[in-house]
């Protein structure tokens, strides 16, 4: 089972939640656990340095998405397996993005497609259980937009909100 975060652009949020419906048994996150309050762009770190793969879905939107191809970069750093899903024709392929083969779901969620995708996954995996990606904090600290996660400072917010019945909050 894969750890797999997907990275997509607001127009592209029906598609996404689709998509998490076919994943079936592989553990996904995207943002829709956010919550009024909560500091977006930490969960949002943490979560890519909880994943084991993103899934970029490619759009015109998601391509010219400042967060969505920081995002991806940051995956990149962190070695994850990046498994890019084309759902726009049209869609001009970031430079980045460019050396991966991506699954073209632009005629829709075809069972070819979805089988190409499961396929992909498996594949992850398996270059995973080789390897063991690098976590945030290995990334250099001079780079002023990653934010280090303290530990001790989140496992006490969790313990906090459990003991006030906060379940949501003390997930994240």
């Amino acid at each position: 089972i894969m750890r797999l975060f997907i990275s997509y652009a607001r127009i592209d949020k029906p598609y996404c939640i689709h998509l998490v419906t076919t994943l079936g048994v592989h553990e996904v996150w995207y943002d829709q656990r956010l919550y009024a309050g909560q500091h977006w762009w930490k969960e949002i770190l943490r979560r890519l340095d909880w994943c084991e793969g993103l899934i970029y879905l490619l759009s015109p939107e998601s391509v010219s998405s400042e967060y969505c191809l920081k995002e991806l970069e940051i995956a990149q750093r962190l070695g994850r397996e990046i498994i890019p899903v084309l759902i726009q024709p049209n869609t001009e392929i970031p430079p980045s993005l460019a050396q991966y083969q991506y699954v073209d779901m632009t005629n829709g969620m075809s069972v070819e497609n979805l089988n190409l995708l499961w396929d992909s996954i498996y594949l992850a995996e398996q270059r995973l259980s080789h390897r063991k990606p690098k976590p945030v904090s290995q990334l250099p600290k001079n780079n002023k937009d990653l934010e280090i996660i303290d530990d001790a400072k989140v496992v006490g917010q969790a313990a906090s909100a459990l003991e006030n019945g906060e379940y949501d909050r003390a997930v994240f």
